[in-house]
């Protein structure tokens, strides 16, 4: 049974303008929602973290929380360009790197804090590198589709609970990006 010339454009017609439906999607609705998205968690990180020193158990002039600080900020100034390529870009090739890194200076000053103060700013930090690490998978069209096989598995034998931890301490490390949002936000 031969298809007719007119249904056969009509068909291919119709897969060009859902193909490029999906791509208007994907590459400027999705990734500007994504953008958004993680521009205001990492907004709201911050002012928690502000709220935090408002209560008088930091100083805004203690040199960790304003490291903290500022770095939050190069995150969400640099959000739009943070992806999967960008992480690793970042992580082999930056030739830029400061001599001491963020992680390790930022350790440093959280010494000099009480425990409380200690934990409560490696929260802080820890929610920042959780939203980036999210906000990453969740821009990639390739690591969602081989991150979905692998999350289906891990939910059926390891639970729910544990793959938010799981995801992130298998994922590329993330201090390169934590080094290029601090030297962004004039945290180093």
């Amino acid at each position: 049974m031969e298809m007719e010339p007119t249904r056969m454009v009509a068909g291919v017609i119709l897969c060009w303008v859902m193909l490029s439906a999906l791509y208007f999607f994907w590459f400027w609705l999705y990734q500007q929602y994504r953008i958004d998205k993680v521009r205001y968690e990492l907004f709201k990180i911050r002012d928690e973290l502000f709220d935090y020193a408002t209560t008088g158990k930091i100083s805004f002039n203690d040199p960790a929380y304003t490291m903290l600080r500022q770095t939050l900020n190069g995150m969400i100034r640099f959000a739009h360009r943070t992806n999967i390529l960008t992480l690793f870009i970042l992580h082999f090739v930056n030739f830029k790197k400061p001599e001491i890194a963020f992680r390790k200076k930022f350790q440093e000053e959280l010494k000099r804090l009480d425990r409380t103060n200690q934990e409560t700013l490696s929260a802080y930090l820890w929610e920042m590198d959780e939203c980036m690490v999210k906000h990453i998978i969740k821009s990639s069209l390739i690591v969602m589709s081989i991150l979905a096989p692998l999350v289906a598995f891990l939910i059926v034998f390891k639970g729910l609970e544990n793959l938010k931890k799981i995801i992130i301490s298998k994922f590329p490390d993330i201090s390169d990006l934590e080094n290029e949002a601090a030297i962004r936000g004039k945290a180093l």
